[in-house]
């Protein structure tokens, strides 16, 4: 699949690939939004197709629970969901510390909640992949 991306592609590819190492069956996933969360929900997908793996997605806009649909995901609200097990999105920008920046004012639209109650509360993982790109894992447990 990642053979015919650009770089910046495929560096997005890998960094969605290595998330789903945070995703285990039964889990309620909060999905981010942009280029790189699309990548990842298109993994998780594939895996739900191939391997069975049984997970509530809970997407931060419409955009990304349409594509979840797409691949075989059950799409849910927070409101049904009640808590996450872990949130993936990208990182627009990290420092060396690996502090992170969601761009555009993070408002996740269509979902009713924003980055600080969507990320902030679950932020306790960073996952950097060997390329360099950051992803955001923040596991409830």
């Amino acid at each position: 699949m990642s053979g015919e991306l650009s770089p910046i592609d495929k560096a997005k590819f890998v960094a969605a690939k290595r998330a789903t190492d945070f995703v285990e069956d039964g889990m309620r996933v909060g999905l981010g939004t942009g280029s790189t969360a699309a990548w990842l929900v298109r993994c998780l997908g594939e895996m739900v197709r191939d391997d069975g793996l049984k997970i509530k997605g809970v997407p931060t806009s419409s955009r990304t629970a349409v594509l979840a649909r797409e691949v075989g995901i059950e799409v849910i609200s927070l409101d049904e969901a009640k808590w996450l097990d872990v949130t993936i999105d990208g990182a627009d920008e990290f420092d060396g510390d690996l502090s992170l920046i969601k761009g555009g004012g993070i408002t996740f639209g269509g979902v009713g909640f924003t980055s600080a109650g969507a990320l902030g509360g679950f932020m306790s993982n960073y996952a950097r992949t060997p390329i360099g790109q950051a992803v955001i894992a923040g596991i409830n447990k």
